[in-house]
């Protein structure tokens, strides 16, 4: 059964509700999916990647341009349960944000920032069946390696482009608010690599929650990551989401020329959100070492700092 474009708009929590799941035939469908092992050695580069995604054979995917105006059954379920588990994530904002103002502040609110914010991308991404397919070991590095990266892609949900200023809401009904040219003066270089990100990003994610959600996907399936068991069936569950990705571009701008661009251009994202983890992981030991951040234990282990002293 093939699905329109009308149910593809449904997706996008900004307007209409996500329909009821079977998770025992999405995870049937995608059981079957995994089985299928025959795929190609791993290129690091995003660019290359991309294009090698666009000659594989995806066990589920007819050619992308294929049946430009509908969805089938199995494509809408894993859709469909990705977005129900990514509205979880979305938390509202108070009408009165606390601004961050000095050092001590700032040391404090991004300590608590991140450790929220990790233990709910954890609690969110292990919903997904196709997370769950995936054994232990591959479950830890998956979320050690990409949750960073994830709160740094959804940040932009909430990043006003007017005043710039990103606004943080948390579980507990605190909002933290900080001015991007107060970042500069307290991390200099995670400054300028997060500058440079939303300013690219801004252009390009049409605020658009599908085009959210299937990116944190794709960035938390990432077969780069060190120490995994089923690399291949890791890489393989990454194309199925960049193959739903490329066929939603189409369907939303109706022209496959836009829609590669557009797809080229979030793909290139990937190495900007790598490079913000990097930075950030190099002015969090320089901070520790000269006592000025107090680093929680789960963002310790996060980015392996076990062995810097406090």
């Amino acid at each position: 059964m093939d699905i329109g474009i009308s149910s593809v708009t449904k997706l996008n929590t900004n307007s209409v509700t996500i329909t009821e799941l079977d998770p025992k035939t999405i995870d049937e469908e995608l059981n079957s999916i995994l089985s299928n092992k025959d795929i190609n050695k791993y290129i690091d580069n995003k660019l290359q990647m991309s294009v090698e995604f666009e000659l594989s054979v995806i066990p589920i995917a007819r050619p992308v341009t294929e049946y430009k105006s509908a969805f089938n059954a199995t494509e809408m379920q894993i859709l469909s349960e990705l977005m129900t588990t990514a509205k979880a994530m979305q938390l509202t904002p108070n009408e009165h944000p606390i601004e961050i103002t000095n050092y001590c502040e700032f040391g404090h609110a991004i300590d608590f920032i991140f450790d929220t914010h990790i233990r709910e991308v954890t609690r969110c991404i292990k919903r997904l069946s196709t997370f769950r397919n995936m054994c232990e070991p591959d479950q830890i590095a998956l979320l050690k390696h990409g949750c960073i990266q994830v709160l740094y892609w959804r940040s932009i949900i909430r990043y006003d482009y007017a005043q710039q200023l990103l606004v943080v809401p948390t579980p507990t009904d605190l909002t933290v608010s900080l001015k991007l040219d107060f970042l500069k003066y307290c991390a200099k270089n995670s400054y300028s690599a997060y500058k440079d990100f939303v300013q690219n990003i801004g252009l390009i994610w049409d605020s658009d929650y599908v085009i959210i959600n299937l990116m944190m996907s794709i960035i938390v399936f990432n077969p780069g990551n060190f120490d995994l068991v089923n690399r291949d069936a890791i890489k393989l569950q990454q194309h199925v989401y960049m193959y739903l990705l490329q066929r939603y571009l189409i369907l939303k701008y109706g022209s496959e020329c836009s829609a590669k661009t557009r797809f080229l251009q979030l793909m290139n994202t990937l190495n900007e959100l790598n490079a913000i983890r990097e930075v950030q992981r190099k002015e969090i030991i320089t901070f520790i070492t000269q006592r000025q951040l107090i680093v929680s234990p789960l963002l310790r282990e996060i980015y392996d700092l076990d062995e810097i002293a406090t």
